[in-house]
């Protein structure tokens, strides 16, 4: 069984186009196997019309509730990659009621990413209040308000 690794174009959490860059790679005969941040790894086989579908659940590798219903309905679970779960199906027309659960949960990143941006700034928030209470310490006090005043008056 041939396989092919190639480089992962867009970031993940560009879903749309990761499915459409899948869909067109089973169009050219590379058949998805595993994916990672980096690198997708392909088997090389006949060229197929698949569907892809991502689904992004909000905590790191846990598995969608609704598998057992995406199989009933002809999706093929392929992989996961941490936050990101990969279906396939090679039905024509894959829009379905699960079709659409799939797209509320991929837009569950949203609230992924809000949470890292919060985490960032309240570590960035952190780091800045460290740093005032080193320099508070090793420093004049009075330096330090002769110091705002300066500043102030500019």
């Amino acid at each position: 069984m041939d396989t092919k690794r190639k480089r992962v174009p867009f970031e993940l959490w560009n879903i749309w186009k990761i499915e459409s860059w899948l869909i067109e790679q089973a169009q050219n005969g590379r058949i998805l196997e595993k994916l990672s941040s980096f690198r997708a790894t392909f088997r090389l086989a006949e060229p197929q019309n698949l569907e892809y579908r991502m689904i992004v659940m909000p905590e790191k590798d846990t598995t969608p509730t609704n598998t057992q219903e995406l199989e009933q309905a002809g999706w093929d679970y392929v992989t996961s990659h941490q936050y990101y779960h990969i279906f396939c199906s090679q039905q024509a027309d894959a829009t379905t009621e699960i079709e659409k659960d799939l797209m509320k949960q991929a837009q569950s990143f949203s609230g992924i990413l809000l949470d890292l941006r919060k985490r960032l700034l309240f570590n960035v928030l952190m780091i800045v209040a460290f740093i005032g209470l080193v320099i508070a310490l090793f420093m004049d006090v009075e330096a330090i308000s002769e110091w705002l005043n300066v500043l102030c008056q500019a």
